[in-house]
């Protein structure tokens, strides 16, 4: 029985894989090869001995499939969600990350904070809830019978001045 070896490469790192094979077949020179990826005559004998060793997968970027070093602890992402839960549930993302900034020193962006709400599986909207005077909405408009509408057009304040 075969066993099939997959490698995922970049498109990059597949041409890479194509030129240095004619290289090491005496097809191409390390200088035209380097001309041909843009890399110095150095760098395709480094790549070179990197393929020697582990074949045609070392070109691959080996940091594939590790997590990022830039990425955001888990405990910090369990805080703040556990926050938005206990406290700010019915907040947005973007009121949420000014008053985690403003009162427990948490600085996140508002679209990291609407990425974890969306990944556990919040609806959160963003914005645009149709309101009028956005684009677009003067058919709407006229056609509404609220009393917003009726003191905006008329003038008048109908029932008294908390109404509007």
């Amino acid at each position: 029985m075969v066993r099939e070896d997959r490698v995922i490469m970049s498109v990059k790192a597949l041409r890479r894989v194509h030129v240095l094979r004619q290289t090491r077949e005496k097809k191409l020179t390390q200088v035209k090869a380097g001309i041909l990826l843009g890399l110095t005559s150095r760098h395709i004998r480094r790549l070179l001995a990197r393929v020697e060793q582990t074949g045609d997968q070392g070109l691959a970027h080996r940091g594939r499939g590790k997590p990022s070093n830039r990425r955001i602890p888990t405990r910090v992402q369990a805080t703040v969600l556990k926050l938005y839960e206990k406290r700010y549930g019915d907040f947005g993302p973007t009121l949420v990350a000014e008053t985690l900034a403003e009162c427990h020193g948490i600085t996140r962006s508002d679209e990291t904070l609407r990425r974890w709400l969306r990944e556990r599986g919040s609806s959160i909207s963003r914005g645009g809830s149709g309101h009028i005077g956005r684009g677009g909405s003067a058919g709407r408009m006229w056609g509404n019978s609220s009393s917003w509408t009726a003191c905006t057009m008329t003038g008048s304040r109908g029932a008294g001045p908390g109404v509007c």
